[in-house]
């Protein structure tokens, strides 16, 4: 682009920044970020969102929170983008802090922040908390998210009760329902997800095999390993590296 003289524009570097977010591209990230700063480019604020992003993914978040504070109209992605760097690097009291500073700038939070707090939220409650008082809990996507980190954290019965009381089903709620369940070992817990998963017409996928394979060392449930195994057979997910291993890993203990 540039040996044909065409001048790249803010959307350009929009579009190239994301695909430089892994330690191995940080030469080309930074050559980039140089650019930008010598046309002018990086002042635009979809620029320095896109490149608070990167260092993020870098680890880089001293970089990313200068960036951030440069802004001068932080819109919701910029906070967003912020929140989600620290909570991505395991620093969640820091994406707290920043969380708490949108809130009393009056910048109308969305899914998008509720879902960037909660990956390293080992505590999902006051978030569970904050999104029924401000209505975000009736979107799917920070349902999903509630469902799945509850279901990680061994809330597993809290986020039953979270799936169910909402509409909208979906498979990758259930999916972490049921590894939860398989991954204490409590297969009849295992079996009544999937009957239920059944009587909606959803299809387990190879995660969700892999981890009730990995749930049935007993044998006395031995029957039970057989039936999904069977299970896996009919809709061809034995075809799959993932479940192929998890099934010879089954049978060989």
């Amino acid at each position: 682009m540039l040996r044909e003289s065409f001048s790249p524009l803010q959307t350009t570097l929009v579009g190239l920044v994301p695909s430089c977010g892994r330690r191995e591209f940080v030469f080309q990230g930074r050559s980039i970020h140089g650019f930008g700063i010598k046309t002018g480019i990086d002042l635009d604020s979809q620029v320095k969102n896109a490149l608070t992003y990167m260092y993020a993914k870098f680890g880089d978040l001293e970089a990313a929170e200068l960036l951030f504070e440069e802004l001068e109209d932080k819109s919701v992605v910029s906070w967003n983008t912020m929140i989600g760097a620290y909570a991505g690097n395991g620093f969640f009291n820091e994406s707290m802090i920043v969380f708490k500073r949108m809130v009393e700038e009056k910048v109308e939070v969305n899914p998008v922040t509720i879902m960037s707090l909660l990956p390293e939220n080992i505590s999902p409650e006051l978030i569970h908390c904050y999104a029924i008082k401000t209505g975000l809990i009736n979107n799917g996507s920070v349902v999903t998210s509630l469902v799945c980190i509850y279901a990680k954290c061994g809330g597993t019965e809290l986020a039953e009760l979270l799936y169910w009381s909402f509409p909208q089903k979906n498979l990758v709620s259930l999916t972490a329902i049921i590894s939860s369940y398989a991954e204490k070992g409590n297969m009849d817990l295992v079996v009544e997800c999937f009957s239920r998963m059944q009587q909606m017409d959803l299809k387990l996928d190879s995660v969700a095999m892999v981890s009730i394979l990995h749930g049935i060392p007993d044998p006395a449930y031995m029957s039970i390993g057989v039936a999904f195994h069977g299970y896996a057979l009919k809709n061809g997910l034995d075809t799959l590296n993932l479940v192929s291993n998890g099934l010879i890993s089954w049978k060989g203990k």
